[in-house]
């Protein structure tokens, strides 16, 4: 009779503590490959921002949580870019990292209380911290180390600290807030060249804010609640490396744009909710056409008054010019622009927006550019007082 070698259940038996625990040492060494992976991206990115001239400072503690997590604590970090008058920084006492054991490539931070931002420009200083709600925010990488999405979500969200050297009577709260950035890679010279009344983004940025409370000392004519505010767009046109000025030239120059898909406001009984596009003039200044519906425009007109980004002429002939053209309920049209520093309502001049101060000097005659009418006659700037006599004088 032959002899036949058979496999029961003792064999079995025997195998399946043996797969466990290969499967246990696979599983062990990918965290362990991880929590390297997860030291040197932070690393990398730490040495990248130096070499910009970025300064920043931490200590790492971790990674830890194995077998399920894979976390690190960053300490003390700060992080400064720019020096004197003009700076930006970021310090927190701790940072929470959390990597994707199965997914690298994701990267989660977890912005305890006490995470400060401050600003400075031409001698101003702004300082907010975080002083309550939850804040989360979670970044992707493609396989070359490269950023493409950027996703910020915060929860009763609380804001301390001074704006513009004020110091803000009671924390700036918010229920609901989230901002997300897509970058895309360069666009294939063979998609840029195949439908050019659609090409594709190079970058989309998505906004959403919801009960947002302005502290108690502030006054606002619409109340101090903003019930939301949202702001969805796309960047059309590949962004070169380098200089921000230089990279935006050549950026307007090969025709780069703004699609402005929706940018909507519901603050009190006032509502705003329009679409447009952005783009660069001659003066590497933004210009800006937006098709909106608006209601209760002269609550609106009121807000900028109040907050002194609008003459008291200017407010008062805006009420009377466009505020009689809207109509008494509901939303109706208005086109809004800014061209040459000016923003309008219509054909009308509201504000001037100060002009953005590159480095490098723009030649004059795309600089001092004016604003003409048809006739050759300068456009009407804000600032306008109407007489006695019904004269309009331009101050």
């Amino acid at each position: 009779m032959p002899f036949r070698l058979r496999f029961g259940p003792l064999f079995a038996m025997m195998a399946a503590p043996a797969l466990l625990a290969t499967i246990g040492a696979s599983y062990t060494a990918f965290w362990f490959y991880g929590a390297s992976h997860l030291k040197e991206r932070i690393a990398m990115w730490a040495e990248a921002q130096r070499a910009e001239g970025v300064s920043v400072a931490y200590t790492l503690d971790g990674p830890s949580g194995f077998p399920l997590r894979l976390t690190a604590a960053l300490e003390a970090v700060s992080v400064e870019s720019g020096a004197g008058g003009d700076a930006v920084s970021f310090s927190a006492p701790r940072l929470t990292v959390e990597g994707g054991i199965f997914s690298p490539r994701h990267l989660s931070f977890t912005l305890p209380d006490g995470g400060r931002i401050a600003m400075a420009r031409n001698g101003r200083a702004t300082r907010l911290g975080k002083t309550g709600g939850d804040a989360r925010l979670d970044l992707s990488f493609d396989s070359a180390g490269m950023l493409r999405e950027a996703a910020l979500t915060a929860q009763n969200l609380a804001v301390s600290g001074d704006w513009r050297g004020a110091a803000l009577a009671s924390p700036l709260t918010a229920g609901e807030t989230k901002a997300v950035l897509v970058l895309n890679p360069a666009v294939p010279a063979a998609a840029a060249a195949g439908d050019a009344a659609a090409p594709p983004p190079t970058a989309r940025f998505d906004l959403s804010v919801r009960n947002l409370r302005w502290p108690d000392g502030a006054t606002r004519s619409l109340g101090p609640d903003l019930a939301g505010f949202d702001f969805a767009a796309k960047l059309i046109g590949p962004m070169p490396k380098g200089e921000a000025q230089d990279a935006l030239t050549i950026w307007r120059d090969a025709g780069g744009r703004v699609e402005v898909e929706r940018i909507a406001l519901k603050w009190g009984q006032a509502s705003f909710a329009g679409y447009g596009t952005l783009v660069l003039d001659e003066a590497l200044q933004p210009a800006v056409s937006l098709v909106a519906r608006v209601q209760s425009f002269v609550p609106l007109v009121d807000v900028l008054d109040e907050a002194g980004l609008i003459r008291q002429s200017d407010a008062t002939l805006a009420r009377l010019v466009i505020g009689r053209q809207m109509p008494q309920t509901g939303a109706g049209n208005l086109s809004l622009s800014l061209r040459d520093g000016i923003v309008y309502a219509g054909p009308l001049a509201l504000v001037r927006v100060p002009p953005i101060a590159w480095a490098k000097e723009i030649p004059k005659a795309a600089a001092a550019k004016r604003r003409l009418t048809p006739g050759g006659r300068e456009v009407m700037q804000p600032g306008i007082d109407i007489g006695k006599d019904g004269v309009v004088r331009q101050r």
